[in-house]
């Protein structure tokens, strides 16, 4: 679930899910969703988190806590449980998303960082209501 991850991140900076959520500007209403419903955030709320712990999306969306040696460090932790990118679509493909979304996700391992930006801001752009409950 993405609240254990979250919560673990926060706990490892020494700070509680809500005052990291205040610093990023998110609702406090959507980290107890998390929290209690286990929602996920999207969009470019799942992108402040990531940026703010140095991690990737992937591994803000991993189920369960990582784990990480005391004295390791996020990239370390990150580097240990990271799934490649054929075992992230092997995920997507067995379970009920759309066709449509897999294929978007397997181009997407063929992207350059600047194409999958560019992909995920037209993506805002032309369906704001899809994004609509990310921050």
């Amino acid at each position: 679930m993405f609240y254990d991850t979250y919560a673990y991140l926060c706990q490892q900076i020494g700070k509680s899910p809500s005052s990291v959520a205040q610093e990023l500007g998110i609702n406090k209403s959507n980290v107890t969703n998390w929290k209690n419903n286990g929602y996920t955030p999207r969009g470019d709320t799942l992108n402040r988190i990531a940026e703010y712990f140095n991690v990737s999306i992937d591994f803000l969306l991993r189920d369960g806590t990582p784990k990480a040696p005391a004295t390791g460090g996020m990239a370390e932790a990150e580097a240990q449980s990271k799934i490649s990118a054929d075992d992230f679509t092997e995920q997507l493909m067995q379970s009920d998303i759309s066709p449509d979304i897999v294929m978007i996700a397997r181009a997407g391992k063929k992207m350059t960082a600047d194409q999958a930006e560019n992909l995920r801001k037209y993506a805002q752009y032309m369906f704001p209501e899809a994004f609509a409950d990310d921050d």
